[in-house]
């Protein structure tokens, strides 16, 4: 197994989440490929500054220097008994000597909750699976919380029937972990019968909250329209 360098942070920013009338709206403007990845850069190099800056220590010609432990991957079976949300599997991410196993099926239960939130349009579900400081970044633009949930929760012809979720790997930084991923979301109009099939590429940060995970942010990479989806 292929084994990768971590980088351990002690300060995370942000980096999900389906429909919205507004999203939908701002979406339909792009052609696929086209959507905006500022958000996935900046956190990158926010959460790697962090990262140099709060685990760094100066060698002898006065350069900063991080060691970094040796890690490994290995691939997760979720138990997958939500007929509306197919979320198989996750590739895990983690240094030798620390077991996430806990952590990721923690995190991994809370993903699940959020896609059936959104069909659900569950103010409570929403308020207990997002951290304080919430932020969603989509199309060069972004949501607070308050936005966010008010938006999800709004009245809507269109609803997500179906989510399907592929290439999930989950990657921990301390308190923090990132989980990047594909879904396919296929939302059907309730008035019109219409049926639109969108492919979402997102990065999702997670956060440790006392003992739990919540989700601090989420933002899409790249977002195109299925072909196939009606008109």
């Amino acid at each position: 197994m292929k084994s990768v360098i971590t980088i351990k942070t002690c300060v995370a920013a942000s980096a999900f989440a389906c429909r919205s009338s507004a999203a939908k709206a701002s979406f339909k403007r792009k052609k696929a490929g086209n959507l905006s990845i500022e958000f996935h850069v900046v956190l990158f190099l926010i959460a790697a500054v962090a990262g140099f800056g709060c685990s760094s220590t100066p060698n002898k010609s006065g350069y900063n220097t991080v060691a970094a432990a040796p890690s490994s991957a290995r691939e997760i079976i979720l138990e997958n008994n939500t007929p509306t949300v197919d979320m198989p599997k996750v590739t895990l991410i983690s240094t030798e000597d620390i077991d996430r196993s806990n952590d990721a099926a923690a995190i991994m239960a809370v993903k699940r909750r959020w896609p059936m939130a959104m069909q659900a349009r569950d103010e409570k579900e929403f308020d207990a699976i997002l951290a304080a400081g919430f932020t969603f970044g989509a199309d060069a633009k972004v949501m607070n919380r308050k936005e966010y949930i008010a938006d999800r929760i709004s009245a809507n012809d269109w609803r997500i029937t179906h989510v399907v979720y592929d290439n999930m790997t989950l990657q921990f930084f301390g308190d923090h972990a990132l989980l990047t991923y594909r879904n396919r979301v296929t939302n059907d109009n309730e008035n019109t019968k219409e049926r639109e099939i969108e492919v979402i590429h997102w990065a999702d940060i997670f956060v440790r909250s006392g003992s739990e995970w919540k989700i601090a942010a989420a933002h899409v990479v790249d977002f195109r329209i299925e072909p196939n989806s009606t008109p």
